[in-house]
């Protein structure tokens, strides 16, 4: 949301893609391939010292990778409840929408947090992009308002991953509108209806702020307590809590954070997350395990990690290489 949450972001990027394992593992993919070459420079050579440069890396990786994880996730959350497991769903980002046994699931994952938490204002978020807390914000709200309760759901992630792409409504005039001063809350907010006995007001996500610290500002206080006294929820999916600074700054109105985990998350931008919520002051309530096969264990996939690595590696080793004896010929 405007300038900084970008450049945070863009920071954020850049730090995990030059991470140590990750240039560790460049390093010693490039080491190998040349040692490769050494023994026998031909067409057929290339392609094993590709491959033995592939090997290398993902290998350099997946060893830096353990040694650097630390707790597992099941550690990191351990104390934390687990609210409920929402199935892997090929039907589309949205499932409960028209899938009975899946909209069953929210169901339930509604009354857990009923029964865990006392707050009326909850971040839906998520470590990291790609967990799907977009997808069980809006559920939620769907199960609520099929339940009889009076939520209200708060888009704060503009990214093309947010509730935007669910509505057709519109992102402007919205919350960063309203954070800003130049809309009122009557005026951004708009109903939400999934069928005659289904709807809910909504406040889309808005312009982009010049400075998210904007959003821990009073006017978004102040509209927040009033839908207060007219809801019993009111659910704010924000973005990852790595990735973006609107994040910790919504958590100055919430009174806690439902996570949105899958089941390959990693264990150490879990335990980054939990720690930035809990200083944000809206600690972690309980987690989600989404597009879950349930009986899985919470560890991450780090040997498909190092093999697409791997193969990564060798294609550009190969491909590099030709480009070079290719500019060597002209």
């Amino acid at each position: 949301m405007g300038d900084t949450t970008q450049s945070a972001t863009d920071s954020t990027w850049l730090q995990r893609v030059f991470s140590v394992p990750n240039v560790a593992a460049v390093l010693a993919a490039l080491v190998m391939f040349g040692v490769g070459l050494q023994i026998r420079d031909t067409n057929t050579g290339v392609l094993i010292a590709a491959v033995i440069g592939g090997l290398a890396g993902g290998a350099t990786w997946y060893a830096l990778t353990r040694a650097r994880s630390g707790p597992s996730v099941a550690d990191t959350l351990s104390g934390i409840p687990l609210l409920g497991t929402i199935p892997l769903d090929d039907a589309g980002p949205a499932p409960a929408l028209n899938d009975p046994e899946v909209a069953d699931r929210f169901t339930g994952l509604m009354g857990e947090i009923e029964g865990q938490t006392t707050g009326g204002v909850l971040l839906i978020s998520s470590p990291s992009p790609g967990q799907g807390a977009s997808s069980v914000a809006l559920n939620l709200c769907i199960a609520a308002a099929k339940a009889g309760r009076r939520v209200m759901l708060v888009d704060a992630d503009p990214s093309a991953h947010g509730i935007g792409r669910f509505l057709s409504s519109g992102s402007s005039p919205g919350l960063s509108d309203v954070a800003s001063g130049d809309a009122t809350l009557a005026e951004a907010s708009r109903m939400w209806t999934l069928d005659d006995g289904t709807r809910f007001p909504m406040l889309p996500s808005g312009d982009d702020l010049a400075d998210s610290s904007d959003l821990a500002g009073i006017l978004v206080a102040d509209a927040l307590d009033v839908v207060s006294e007219r809801a019993d929820l009111i659910v704010i999916d924000v973005p990852p809590v790595l990735w973006s600074d609107a994040t910790p700054d919504l958590g100055a109105h919430a009174d806690g954070t439902i996570l949105v985990i899958s089941d390959t998350v990693a264990p150490e931008i879990v335990g980054e997350a939990v720690g930035q919520l809990d200083k944000a002051g809206a600690p972690v309530l309980g987690y989600v395990r989404n597009r879950s096969k349930g009986t899985a264990p919470l560890t991450p996939h780090w040997f498909r990690g190092a093999a697409l690595r791997g193969v990564a590696f060798a294609l550009l080793l190969i491909a590099g290489y030709s480009l070079y004896t290719g500019s060597q010929l002209v």
